[in-house]
């Protein structure tokens, strides 16, 4: 969860204050729950490494078996245990 808000509601009338309402809350989404964190859009048109375009550069990935990267398509070969790595949460800085 994010950040947490409390609120009461009053109201003058008259120049008179109205007693406070229940106390009500409201909470924001946490930035990595329920927002897009990582996106690989396979754009490069070759090399070895595929990029996180919302992550950045240190979540970027890597293709160290092979595979081909055309069209805004990433082909993996099963027969050549083809995959694309990406870096372990453990080593993110």
């Amino acid at each position: 969860m994010g950040t947490m808000y409390y609120y009461v509601v009053s109201a003058v009338v008259a120049g008179t204050n109205s007693a406070d309402s229940a106390q009500a809350s409201a909470a924001t989404l946490s930035p990595t729950m329920g927002s897009l964190v990582h996106r690989y859009s396979f754009s490069e048109t070759g090399g070895a490494s595929v990029a996180d375009s919302v992550g950045g550069p240190v979540w970027n990935g890597t293709l160290p078996s092979g595979g081909t990267l055309s069209g805004g398509q990433l082909a993996l070969s099963s027969n050549a245990q083809q995959y694309a790595s990406l870096l372990p949460a453990s080593s993110v800085p």
